[in-house]
């Protein structure tokens, strides 16, 4: 690709030559995804922190999940090697923390996570997170740097 054609593309930013290119969305992308939404979840889990849904959008580079995150409670600071993520605080306040620089997200506000970024969510409310991951998917494709239940060393 040309270097306008890469515009909006991201490398693994631990230059691993193995890792693909990874589309971060513009906002009006994202609405596109979010446009073709399916009405039901395809799978959930429940976490320590609260509970995820995700869609699978088929016809999309996409996941979406909706994480329901309670208030006090804190996801891993971690990274992904294929993907990217956008967020969307669908309601609620949280503190945003990516490459070790925090901000407080509240309804409304976007976050856009390159591949390879470190990234961790703190709910100061009850908070409902949209997630859009682009690229490859893999739950297991997370690194924990750190985690408040143990999990630093999982994958997962």
């Amino acid at each position: 690709m040309q270097d306008e054609e890469l515009k909006g593309y991201t490398q693994n930013g631990r230059g691993s030559s193995e890792a693909p290119l990874s589309y971060c969305p513009t906002t009006k992308e994202a609405n596109e995804v979010l446009d073709s939404m399916p009405d039901k979840c395809s799978t959930s889990d429940i976490r320590p922190w609260g509970s995820w849904e995700s869609f699978d959008l088929k016809a999309k580079p996409a996941i979406v999940k909706l994480l329901y995150i309670k208030k006090g409670q804190v996801l891993s600071y971690q990274f992904h090697d294929y993907r990217s993520e956008y967020w969307k605080v669908a309601s609620g306040e949280v503190e945003a923390i990516i490459n070790d620089k925090k901000r407080v997200l509240k309804t409304g506000d976007t976050a856009k996570i390159p591949t390879g970024d470190k990234h961790r969510l703190s709910a100061l409310s009850d908070a409902i997170i949209l997630e859009m991951s682009f690229g490859y998917y893999d739950e297991n494709d997370i690194t924990r740097l750190k985690d408040e239940y143990g999990r630093a060393h999982e994958n997962g």
